[in-house]
């Protein structure tokens, strides 16, 4: 009767899994930077194609960074023990990626506020319109006076 012996994976990395997992990651990470700071560039200048052309790259890099931080974090204990001198890098690395995440996330909140205040325009000139549409103005001779109406533009700059 054989024996099974279950190993521990987080505690028998080899070198080649750890190098893997770290290489992985910091592609991955370099790669969401991309991504990222090219869509903060895109909600500045209000490039919306360009913006929605990034969607499925930034949705498909971030699942991969998804995956290779659990990678990282399955080979924490391997790496802190034979490669201590590389946590550092790597937490500079995410420190990088959250100060560009926070710049992304400052981005797509201006661009929403934006857009809020745009249709919360937009909303305001229909009421006023459809008001001034349903009634009448009359001139000094009380007569009806369809020449006298307001007329309204709506800028769309935000």
């Amino acid at each position: 009767m054989k024996k099974h012996i279950k190993q521990n994976t987080t505690q028998n990395n080899s070198n080649a899994d750890i190098k893997g997992a770290v290489d992985r990651f910091i592609i991955t990470v370099s790669q969401l930077e991309a991504v990222l700071a090219e869509e903060t560039d895109c909600l500045k200048v209000a490039d919306r194609n360009g913006f929605l052309k990034l969607q499925d790259r930034k949705m498909e890099v971030a699942q991969n960074y998804q995956k290779d931080i659990f990678e990282v974090k399955n080979v924490a204990k391997s790496l802190k023990e034979k490669y201590p001198n590389l946590v550092p890098y790597l937490q500079e690395k995410q420190q990088g990626l959250n100060k560009i995440i926070s710049a992304n996330e400052a981005a797509l909140k201006r661009m929403e506020q934006s857009t809020r205040r745009l249709s919360e325009r937009i909303m305001d000139v229909a009421r006023r319109t459809a008001i001034e549409q349903n009634s009448f103005v009359y001139g000094s001779a009380g007569e009806l006076n369809d020449k006298n109406r307001a007329s309204m533009g709506v800028s769309e700059s935000a």
